[in-house]
């Protein structure tokens, strides 16, 4: 196991003098065919404030709400329509566009995502949101009808579902997951076959699941078990300039077809920085209980939401070496406690790449697995109940390395920034 050394998520180093010397939105003007909506404020941590002194991070995520009561009744008009002809953006003190902003309705709230080009201690800990107008909407993300359904960015696969259960081709199909591709649209997760062919792209499974006074092995399936896609939530998807999000309802069945564990996965791939050649994947898995009270258990090789690379990863071991944080608690066999994320480097198909993985929310403490033959991943062990879903979240980061170093002080300060080192907040502006 290769001790931590120094990361950073994205090279955007030609941009950060200028990014760092942009004024605050005090001392701003609004551009022709800009609309003033209000201003976003950053408020960070104490100690990733002083970290951030010596580490400016590049190309962060970013995620707000705006409450449709807040704004004036004109702006709240056009934001709650889908937008045609303009787009919403941070802009910054000379009305030059910093990100752009994906907005989703939920209600009377619009939930917003963009990314900050550099996060740092000269960075502005505000910004201006505004309304661009009389602009052509560019369509990045698509979805390619399936089955599987790929998500695509200008039309080379960037995620794709492989949900398609099929009886007759159990062993192929009987666990829903989703293979991952890099920017050129090549495939770097494995599928079923190769060095234990139960582990499949990015995916979730627990073996020892107890219901009702029975056994489940959801992670191997050796005893009829299946994880379905039951309806692919149309409605909810995004095909949007910054995000691509699917939307899929699940259900972990015993043999004879009985829901155990019920819930959904929703996936976000999310463009960083000007380029996108390395996408932030936020993965959610809400799970519930069907009927009775079930229990996850197992160990972290066996259990939890885990990536696992493409089998040729497998055949070259030698190549892989993976992260941990510096206060990472050894356990045994690859298991590390203590740990927020880990990444590994290697080889797929001729390119060097990095992955990192990172924990965002688990029901209980988690552990990591991180094997050189290019699975890794966290677990924990919990209780879920009918009707009340327990979170599960985790973030994946995709680096090409012929485009971005990797080097790997800046993970722990990025895992701790995206575990609620920041916050963003929205003041609408009142005319």
């Amino acid at each position: 196991m290769t001790r931590p050394r120094i990361l950073a998520l994205m090279a955007l180093s030609s941009l950060v003098p200028a990014l760092l010397a942009q004024e605050a939105p005090a001392g701003s003007v609004e551009r022709q065919g800009q609309r003033a909506v209000g201003v976003v404020h950053l408020d960070l941590t104490e100690d990733c404030a002083r970290d951030l002194e010596g580490t400016p991070l590049c190309a962060t995520p970013l995620s707000f709400d705006i409450d449709l009561q807040q704004l004036d009744e004109d702006i709240a008009t056009r934001l709650a329509a889908p937008l045609e002809s303009s787009f919403l953006a941070l802009v910054d003190g000379r009305g030059e566009v910093v990100s752009n902003v994906e907005v989703v309705r939920e209600g009377a709230l619009l939930r917003c995502f963009g990314s900050l080009p550099v996060l740092g201690a000269a960075a502005p800990r505000q910004h201006r949101l505004a309304l661009v107008e009389d602009q052509i909407r560019v369509r990045v993300f698509s979805v390619a009808a399936g089955p599987p359904a790929t998500l695509e960015v200008f039309g080379r696969p960037r995620l794709r579902s492989e949900s398609g259960y099929d009886k007759a081709r159990r062993e192929a199909t009987w666990k829903a997951y989703d293979s991952l591709f890099g920017a050129s649209g090549g495939l770097l997760t494995k599928r079923d076959g190769g060095k234990f062919p139960h582990h499949r792209g990015l995916f979730a499974g627990w073996n020892k699941v107890r219901c009702a006074g029975k056994s489940y092995d959801f992670w191997h399936g050796r005893k009829g078990e299946t994880i379905v896609v039951v309806r692919n939530v149309s409605d909810a998807a995004i095909e949007g300039p910054v995000l691509g999000r699917r939307v899929l309802d699940l259900a972990w069945q015993d043999a004879a077809g009985r829901p155990i564990v019920g819930g959904q996965r929703r996936l976000d791939v999310q463009l960083l920085g000007p380029l996108g050649h390395n996408p932030a994947l936020h993965a959610s898995f809400p799970l519930p209980a069907a009927e009775h009270s079930v229990e996850l258990d197992g160990d972290a090789h066996h259990a939890g939401i885990q990536v696992r690379l493409s089998n040729e990863v497998a055949e070259n071991e030698a190549r892989t070496r993976s992260y941990l944080p510096k206060g990472a608690k050894p356990m045994k066999d690859d298991v590390w406690a203590d740990a927020a994320w880990c990444a590994l480097t290697t080889e797929v198909a001729g390119k060097a790449w990095g992955f990192v993985h990172m924990t965002l929310a688990m029901p209980s403490e988690h552990q990591y697995s991180v094997r050189p033959y290019g699975r890794f991943g966290s677990f924990c062990k919990t209780t879920l109940e009918p009707g009340k879903p327990q979170d599960f979240r985790v973030r994946v980061h995709v680096i090409d390395l012929a485009r971005t170093p990797f080097e790997v002080s800046k993970i722990e300060l990025a895992t701790r920034v995206a575990r609620g080192g920041m916050t963003a907040r929205f003041e609408a502006t009142k005319r």
